[in-house]
């Protein structure tokens, strides 16, 4: 199962809204996203569902019509102009642009999260680029965020079904990724990106995860 099969159909929704449209703002692009995954009962792939959480969802716009659907942006002006600002990201990116600051390295670290999120790009790509990209603090939150979704995805594949799974798997989780457990997630952080990301309302327990 596809933790994310949701999220390709909205979209694919979202998309299909835009390219309809004779001339796509940025503004209704990030409100077509928004309204297709709140259908769904689903969020960002973010920590949070926030304002600026569903304008970098810009970037699991551009990473499924160029990577999913196979786009030649080229051929699709609108969209080329539309996604300027994510083609730029997503180079910064591929290239691990030294000297990245501002909004330019949170940019390429945003395309390089939904990409490897959405199974574009590989794992390790995108934890090599944090490692070589961030300051050591925010390093440590950036993958404490990613192990907890990696984790969410397994609630969200029904493959948790017990508190001790997942405390076993939330202290696993960085150990797959080849880092230490000062990235682990906590409980709370996980059963957060679970609900906000996936929709999955949790309760823990001794007897078990229940939805609530």
């Amino acid at each position: 199962m596809n933790p994310y099969a949701r999220h390709v159909e909205a979209y694919l929704e979202a998309l299909s809204k835009l390219m309809r449209d004779a001339d796509p703002s940025r503004a209704e692009a990030v409100n077509a996203v928004k309204t297709a995954l709140e259908a769904r009962g689903i969020g960002p792939i973010a920590p949070m569902r926030t304002k600026e959480a569903y304008k970098a969802e810009l970037c699991s716009l551009y990473a499924v019509a160029k990577r999913g659907l196979g786009l030649n942006l080229n051929d699709y002006p609108k969209l080329k102009e539309l996604f300027g600002k994510e083609e730029a990201c997503e180079e910064a990116y591929l290239k691990l642009c030294e000297g990245l600051k501002g909004e330019r390295l949170r940019g390429a670290l945003r395309m390089g999260l939904r990409l490897t999120a959405l199974g574009f790009e590989e794992e390790e790509r995108f934890l090599k680029a944090c490692e070589k990209l961030l300051p050591p603090h925010a390093l440590n939150n950036a993958l404490r965020f990613y192990a907890a979704l990696k984790v969410a995805e397994e609630i969200a594949r029904n493959k948790v079904k017990t508190r001790e799974e997942l405390t076993a798997l939330r202290h696993a989780q960085p150990v797959k990724m080849g880092r230490d457990g000062m990235v682990t997630p906590s409980e709370a952080l996980t059963l957060a990106v679970a609900e906000n990301v996936f929709g999955l309302k949790l309760n823990p327990s001794r007897g078990g995860l229940t939805a609530g």
